[in-house]
C-alpha cells in the first residue's frame, strides 16, 4: 500500500496496512535540513510547500501537516534588502524594522518605532496589557502584520514606552 492508499483508508476510516506518519516539524528544522533560504521558506507559499515535500520524501512520511497555510505574495514589494550572516538571513523593511531569520528557529521582528515594539517578557502585565495584543507589531501565519499584509497597515500601540530592541548582534 502507498502514502496516498494509506491516507485514503485512514480517512475513511477504513483499516489501513499501518498506521499513517505524518510530523509537524520545527521550522529550524526546516531551515537546517532544507535547500532553501529561510526567507523562502517562512515569506513564500512555494518555498514552504517545497521544505514540506523535501522533508516528507526525506523522512518517509505519508503525508504533511500544514500547520502555516498561505502567504502574502507581494511580502517582497516591502523588503529594502535582505542579507546574510553568520546566525542567519536579516530582512531590513522599507519602514525600517527589521525581521531576523535564524536558521535554527522561528523569526524575530524588531520594529523601528519604540510604539510598536513588543513588551520584554518581564514588562508584560497581562492585567494592563492583554487587551493591547493585537497593537503591537507580530506575525500571523508568516506575514507581518502591520506591513507586509495586503492592508498595509501601521499597527501603533498607544503611550507605551518601548521595552524591546534589536539585539545589536543583528
Amino acid at each position: 500500500m502507498n502514502s496516498k492508499e494509506r491516507m485514503a483508508r485512514a480517512m475513511r476510516h477504513e483499516l489501513p496496512d499501518r498506521a499513517p506518519v505524518m510530523c509537524q516539524l520545527a521550522l529550524g528544522h526546516y531551515f537546517l535540513n532544507v535547500d532553501l533560504p529561510p526567507h523562502r521558506i517562512w515569506f513564500t507559499s512555494e518555498g514552504f510547500a517545497q521544505a514540506l515535500l523535501d522533508l516528507r520524501a526525506r523522512y518517509h512520511f505519508d503525508g504533511v501537516l500544514v500547520n502555516l497555510p498561505g502567504r502574502d505574495p507581494d511580502w517582497q514589494r516591502a523588503v529594502a534588502s535582505i542579507n546574510e550572516t553568520a546566525q542567519g538571513e536579516v530582512i531590513t523593511w522599507r519602514n525600517g524594522d527589521r525581521t531576523h531569520l535564524p536558521y535554527d528557529d522561528n523569526p524575530q521582528h524588531a520594529s523601528a518605532e519604540a510604539a510598536r515594539a513588543r513588551p520584554s517578557f518581564e514588562a508584560f502585565d497581562p492585567d494592563a496589557d492583554a487587551d493591547h495584543l493585537g497593537e503591537w507589531t507580530a506575525y500571523i501565519w508568516g506575514c507581518i502584520i502591520h506591513h507586509t499584509c495586503r492592508a498595509w497597515r501601521p499597527v501603533r500601540c498607544a503611550n507605551r514606552p518601548p521595552t524591546s530592541t534589536a539585539p545589536s548582534t543583528w
